[in-house]
């Protein structure tokens, strides 16, 4: 079968031939979970290449289109397939295996022709040897940009093997421009044994080459997802810490007592210490619930759904400091931080919020605007408080009632009207729930009178003391049994 002079030889060339054979199935095997798609695509190849390999050790028992045409194409689809594995590894793009294909279909056409024409050892081994030397400088083309993308080094003993085997296929395929001076692989001369021995390491490089880069991917990927998961346990830390030095200062509310000199009277002084608690309430429990599922999270490792729990507890946290601030402020000097805003923008910026809200509740939310630009003098965050608590109001009216309707919505309308000689900006939020009984509309602006179950009564009074120092006010009522009933509550700012 090998045609050797002594068994000895024959041993050697098969010890050799299993080599070849059982080092990428080792390799394969021994990978496990870590190969990836671009794994099995270079592993294909090296089992094209067994194929060759085994083509060739029958070539005295075959046909020479079989021995040497489907062997050595086997050859140039591992070169294939391995560009094609390295290429994935840098780029995203869909692999061009029409072209591909065409390209393999071709080579094997002219190497059958120069076979059948009987130029297997000059034009043939030359067409083939440049053929594998312009795909293994491709290959360590590639693998030139993997090894700055990984920084790895197995990628060093890949370029090395086929370094080597390029020195090989050119001697050989050099050898086929010169009358009798073919080297034939089995001939077992000097020469031919070096070139033996030469693929024998190829190979062996290759395979140990591609299992320690996939090894150092995994190990790659393993680090991420470690430093990964310590950054967003770090995060979860400093959220929770965050809302307890929140919490903290909600009971630390006492020390507010020294600024009762400056309000007009001590019921304003427990206007202002519960306003805090019913301003941070709502966000605490919204964060608190956010760090709870983040901490889900980051123990089932489902790190998407943690960042975007992250990105939702930075909001609240940046949500409560704004408010602090500004009730800070308002505390200290009874006046707030103002600016000049434009009420289209802010209330452009509130409405898909509070739409969302009421749709998850089952309520139609509407809001019309008139077509003038309205500017106002007022502190952005306070006023952004004040009309998302009108809505949440409304929407607790819903929920309170004994017989639910099946048609719920409120309807917020914005508008520049004429009031005395000055325009005056005027919101005004409605609803079609049970209203005000007479008793509360007489004294709904006072501290601590509330229709909810839960409530703390500051919410319409914390917001009337807010729009008197910008010089507005408030105004409630109910709309008229023939427009279905309901509340009715309006504001109205002097425009800047």
């Amino acid at each position: 079968m090998l045609n050797t002079n002594h068994p000895a030889v024959a041993l050697v060339l098969l010890v050799g031939l299993t080599i070849i054979a059982l080092v990428p199935l080792v390799s394969w095997v021994t990978l496990g979970n870590g190969r990836d798609k671009k794994a099995n695509l270079w592993f294909l190849g090296m089992l094209f290449y067994v194929l060759n390999v085994a083509l060739f050790a029958f070539q005295f028992t075959l046909p020479a289109w079989l021995a040497f045409g489907v062997a050595n194409t086997g050859s140039l689809v591992m070169m294939v397939l391995m560009t094609e594995s390295l290429r994935q590894e840098i780029s995203n793009e869909r692999a061009q295996w029409e072209w591909i294909s065409i390209f393999v279909g071709a080579w094997f056409c002219i190497y059958l022709i120069l076979i059948h024409e009987g130029f297997r050892g000059s034009w043939g081994i030359l067409f083939m040897g440049v053929t594998m030397v312009l795909m293994q400088l491709k290959i360590i083309f590639l693998l030139l940009k993997v090894k700055v993308i990984y920084k790895s080094r197995s990628c060093l003993i890949l370029i090395l093997a086929f370094a080597l085997s390029i020195f090989t296929n050119l001697i050989r395929g050099a050898s086929g421009l010169f009358q009798h001076m073919f080297i034939d692989l089995l001939e077992f001369s000097a020469v031919s044994n070096f070139f033996f021995i030469s693929i024998l390491i190829s190979s062996i490089l290759v395979n140990f080459g591609y299992w320690g880069f996939v090894l150092e991917k995994v190990q790659i990927s393993k680090n991420q997802e470690a430093e990964n998961a310590r950054k967003q346990e770090l995060s979860s830390l400093a959220f929770k810490e965050y809302s307890e030095e929140l919490q903290e200062l909600v009971k630390q509310r006492d020390q507010m007592l020294m600024l009762v000199s400056k309000f007009s009277a001590a019921s304003s002084l427990a206007v202002f210490n519960t306003a805090i608690i019913h301003e941070l309430s709502q966000p605490i429990q919204s964060l608190s619930l956010c760090l709870e599922g983040l901490e889900l999270n980051i123990q089932q490792a489902n790190w998407n759904e943690a960042s975007t729990q992250t990105d939702n507890a930075k909001q609240l946290t940046q949500k409560m400091g704004a408010t602090l601030h500004s009730l800070r402020s308002l505390i200290q000097t009874q006046k707030t931080d103002l600016e000049i805003l434009d009420i289209s923008k802010v209330l452009g910026q509130l409405m898909p919020i509070m739409q969302a809200e009421c749709k998850r509740n089952g309520i139609e939310l509407a809001f019309s605007k008139s077509n003038e630009e309205v500017y106002i003098k007022a502190n952005k965050v306070l006023l952004e408080r004040i009309v998302m608590n009108l809505v949440a109001n409304s929407m607790e009216a819903f929920k309170a009632m004994e017989h639910p309707l099946t048609e719920k919505f409120i309807h917020v309308k914005s508008a520049l009207v004429q009031e005395s000689v000055k325009p005056t900006w005027q919101l005004i939020v409605e609803d079609n729930a049970t209203g005000f009984t007479e008793d509360i509309l007489k004294t709904i602006t006072d501290p601590f009178v509330t229709t909810k179950l839960t409530g703390l009564g500051v919410g319409l009074s914390f917001a009337n003391l807010i729009l008197r120092l910008w010089e507005g006010h408030m105004q409630a009522s109910n709309r008229s049994t023939e427009d279905g009933g309901g509340a009715l509550v309006s504001l109205q700012i002097p425009q800047a």
